[in-house]
Protein backbone atom coordinates (compact mmCIF):
# COMPACT_ATOMS: atom_id res chain seq x y z
CA UNK A 1 0.00 0.00 0.00
CA UNK A 2 1.26 3.43 -0.83
CA UNK A 3 1.83 6.13 1.48
CA UNK A 4 -1.14 8.34 -0.26
CA UNK A 5 -3.06 5.60 -0.05
CA UNK A 6 -2.46 4.84 4.22
CA UNK A 7 -2.76 8.69 4.30
CA UNK A 8 -6.20 8.73 1.93
CA UNK A 9 -7.70 6.09 4.59
CA UNK A 10 -6.39 7.90 7.79
CA UNK A 11 -8.07 10.99 6.72
CA UNK A 12 -11.08 10.11 4.48
CA UNK A 13 -11.89 6.63 5.87
CA UNK A 14 -14.92 8.55 8.39
CA UNK A 15 -16.74 9.18 5.05
CA UNK A 16 -19.07 7.19 4.48
CA UNK A 17 -18.96 7.63 0.76
CA UNK A 18 -14.86 6.60 0.77
CA UNK A 19 -15.78 3.97 2.05
CA UNK A 20 -18.25 3.44 -0.57
CA UNK A 21 -15.70 3.88 -3.29
CA UNK A 22 -13.14 1.88 -1.40
CA UNK A 23 -15.22 -1.38 -0.87
CA UNK A 24 -15.92 -1.41 -4.50
CA UNK A 25 -12.33 -1.02 -5.70
CA UNK A 26 -11.30 -3.87 -3.22
CA UNK A 27 -14.47 -5.81 -4.63
CA UNK A 28 -13.17 -5.08 -8.07
CA UNK A 29 -9.64 -6.22 -7.46
CA UNK A 30 -10.78 -9.22 -6.30
CA UNK A 31 -13.23 -9.97 -8.99
CA UNK A 32 -10.67 -9.36 -11.47
CA UNK A 33 -8.36 -11.94 -9.68
CA UNK A 34 -11.12 -14.25 -9.91
CA UNK A 35 -11.88 -14.07 -13.58
CA UNK A 36 -7.96 -14.12 -14.67
CA UNK A 37 -7.37 -17.35 -12.50
CA UNK A 38 -10.84 -18.75 -13.70
CA UNK A 39 -10.94 -17.58 -17.35
CA UNK A 40 -7.13 -16.27 -18.13
CA UNK A 41 -5.11 -13.09 -18.95
CA UNK A 42 -7.33 -10.94 -20.30
CA UNK A 43 -10.80 -11.95 -18.78
CA UNK A 44 -10.82 -8.88 -16.42
CA UNK A 45 -10.58 -6.17 -19.25
CA UNK A 46 -13.24 -3.89 -18.58
CA UNK A 47 -14.09 -4.72 -15.94
CA UNK A 48 -13.75 -1.00 -14.05
CA UNK A 49 -16.43 -0.19 -16.11
CA UNK A 50 -18.46 -2.06 -13.97
CA UNK A 51 -17.09 -0.66 -10.42
CA UNK A 52 -16.86 2.82 -11.52
CA UNK A 53 -20.56 2.85 -12.09
CA UNK A 54 -21.55 0.98 -9.12
CA UNK A 55 -19.92 2.78 -6.74
CA UNK A 56 -20.63 6.04 -7.84
CA UNK A 57 -24.57 5.01 -8.43
CA UNK A 58 -24.67 3.50 -4.46
CA UNK A 59 -22.87 7.09 -3.31
CA UNK A 60 -25.93 8.78 -5.54
CA UNK A 61 -28.19 7.09 -3.80
CA UNK A 62 -27.25 7.87 -0.02
CA UNK A 63 -28.80 11.20 -1.06
CA UNK A 64 -32.10 9.41 -0.34
CA UNK A 65 -30.35 8.63 2.89
CA UNK A 66 -30.50 11.95 3.79
CA UNK A 67 -27.22 13.15 2.94
CA UNK A 68 -27.57 15.85 0.49
CA UNK A 69 -23.90 16.04 -0.01
CA UNK A 70 -23.27 12.55 -1.06
CA UNK A 71 -22.97 13.08 -4.62
CA UNK A 72 -21.16 16.37 -4.70
CA UNK A 73 -18.11 14.18 -2.14
CA UNK A 74 -18.61 11.10 -3.90
CA UNK A 75 -17.88 12.89 -7.29
CA UNK A 76 -14.94 14.37 -5.48
CA UNK A 77 -13.59 11.58 -4.23
CA UNK A 78 -13.52 10.33 -7.86
CA UNK A 79 -12.13 13.31 -9.03
CA UNK A 80 -9.20 13.07 -6.91
CA UNK A 81 -8.59 8.92 -7.43
CA UNK A 82 -8.53 9.70 -11.21
CA UNK A 83 -5.98 11.90 -10.49
CA UNK A 84 -3.93 9.81 -8.19
CA UNK A 85 -4.31 7.37 -11.31
CA UNK A 86 -2.81 9.69 -14.04
CA UNK A 87 0.32 10.49 -11.70
CA UNK A 88 0.70 6.72 -11.06
CA UNK A 89 0.32 5.73 -14.65
CA UNK A 90 2.40 8.71 -16.28
CA UNK A 91 4.45 9.61 -14.15
CA UNK A 92 5.42 6.88 -11.56
CA UNK A 93 4.66 4.34 -14.51
CA UNK A 94 5.39 4.83 -18.24
CA UNK A 95 2.15 4.92 -19.50
CA UNK A 96 1.79 7.60 -22.12
CA UNK A 97 0.25 11.07 -20.96
CA UNK A 98 -2.40 10.65 -23.66
CA UNK A 99 -3.22 6.84 -22.70
CA UNK A 100 -3.64 7.33 -19.45
CA UNK A 101 -5.65 10.98 -20.05
CA UNK A 102 -8.15 9.21 -21.97
CA UNK A 103 -8.64 6.38 -19.34
CA UNK A 104 -9.54 8.62 -16.85
CA UNK A 105 -11.51 10.44 -18.95
CA UNK A 106 -13.50 7.20 -19.51
CA UNK A 107 -13.92 6.44 -16.15
CA UNK A 108 -15.20 10.05 -15.45
CA UNK A 109 -17.29 9.41 -17.66
CA UNK A 110 -18.81 5.66 -16.01
CA UNK A 111 -18.65 8.37 -12.56
CA UNK A 112 -20.86 10.69 -14.12
CA UNK A 113 -23.57 7.84 -15.76
CA UNK A 114 -23.38 5.76 -12.40
CA UNK A 115 -24.18 8.74 -9.91
CA UNK A 116 -26.56 10.42 -12.13
CA UNK A 117 -28.56 7.11 -12.27
CA UNK A 118 -28.24 7.06 -8.54
CA UNK A 119 -29.78 10.12 -8.04
CA UNK A 120 -32.14 9.14 -10.19
CA UNK A 121 -33.48 6.06 -8.98
CA UNK A 122 -32.16 5.96 -4.91
CA UNK A 123 -34.11 2.52 -4.04
CA UNK A 124 -33.47 0.76 -6.62
CA UNK A 125 -31.02 -1.83 -6.89
CA UNK A 126 -27.55 -0.49 -8.79
CA UNK A 127 -26.74 -4.15 -9.82
CA UNK A 128 -29.92 -5.07 -11.46
CA UNK A 129 -29.24 -1.69 -13.72
CA UNK A 130 -25.63 -2.59 -14.10
CA UNK A 131 -26.74 -6.13 -15.52
CA UNK A 132 -27.52 -4.71 -18.51
CA UNK A 133 -23.62 -3.33 -18.74
CA UNK A 134 -21.37 -5.28 -21.81
CA UNK A 135 -19.00 -3.98 -19.09
CA UNK A 136 -15.98 -5.64 -21.44
CA UNK A 137 -17.08 -3.14 -24.45
CA UNK A 138 -18.09 -0.49 -22.18
CA UNK A 139 -21.56 -0.02 -23.55
CA UNK A 140 -25.31 -0.96 -22.97
CA UNK A 141 -27.08 -4.16 -24.23
CA UNK A 142 -29.89 -3.73 -26.59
Amino acid sequence: MTNIKRVADVVLGWMPEYKILNDNQVKLKNEGKRLVRQYGSGAANGLDNYYHRLGMCEVGQRLGKGDIMAPTKGWSLGMLKEAYDIYNKSVVGDMPWSESIQDSYKDMKNNMEGINWGLNNPYKDCRIWLSNLDWKNNVWKK
